[in-house]
């Protein structure tokens, strides 16, 4: 644990729009990175163990430290899936030693680790997103298993498992999106109402969002 990035006294600057909105102009265009805190060499690991699961994508990890998995989204408390996600987690990580890697950023913006991760040789993050227990939510600091992350999403997909297998929500006439958290809303959404325009793109549908790595809003649900 010694070798794990310290958290930063203060944050770097945030991306600004012209960094985020290239990736969105053709499909799998994706800039790496996991979070503006502190630079990664590219290939750097740690191995760390996982104290405790706290949902399908966060853990706590010894000696102190909140993980989060990068490049998808778990379902929330809130939603279906929930326990069924945070389960199959601790089945693969908790009490377990993993390995970590990083894009060129090792936090996110809340100065949480944020990684991928491995388990001997199972990656732990696509697993999930194969088995239909996460969204791929892909943002201008998470593309480094971009293409592996979608495959996995569209295997999922075509096997109707886990989330996939949940009846659709009703159709919406376009879907709001913001690239810089990776998420897509309604257009009745409050939180879309939060958008910069300078960010803001729209989607048709819902599977157009889906299919450039962004996640569904848990608030709006789209």
């Amino acid at each position: 644990m010694n070798g794990l990035p310290p958290k930063p006294r203060n944050r770097a600057p945030r991306l600004t729009a012209v960094a985020v909105m290239p990736w969105l102009v053709a499909p799998g265009m994706f800039l790496p990175g996991c979070g503006k805190a502190r630079s990664a060499e590219e290939g750097v690991t740690f191995n760390v163990e996982v104290e405790r699961v706290r949902n399908g994508s966060t853990v706590k990890i010894k000696p102190d430290e909140k993980l989060v998995y990068a490049g998808l989204r778990a379902p929330y408390e809130h939603e279906p899936l929930f326990e069924e996600a945070r389960k199959r987690n601790a089945e693969l990580v908790e009490g377990k030693e993993v390995r970590l890697r990083f894009d060129k950023e090792q936090r996110d913006p809340d100065d949480h680790l944020c990684a991928y991760v491995f388990v001997d040789d199972q990656f732990v993050n696509e697993m999930l997103v194969r088995e239909g227990l996460a969204w791929v939510r892909l943002t201008p600091t998470t593309g480094r298993y971009a293409k592996e992350l979608q495959a996995a999403q569209r295997e999922a997909q075509r096997a109707r498992r886990g989330l996939w297998r949940l009846a659709a929500p009703s159709a919406g006439e376009h879907y709001p999106a913001d690239p810089k958290y990776g998420n897509f809303h309604r257009p009745e959404c409050a939180e879309a109402d939060k958008i910069k325009p300078e960010r803001r793109v729209d989607f048709k549908t819902r599977q157009e969002a889906l299919e450039r790595g962004l996640a569904p809003c848990a608030t709006c649900a789209p």
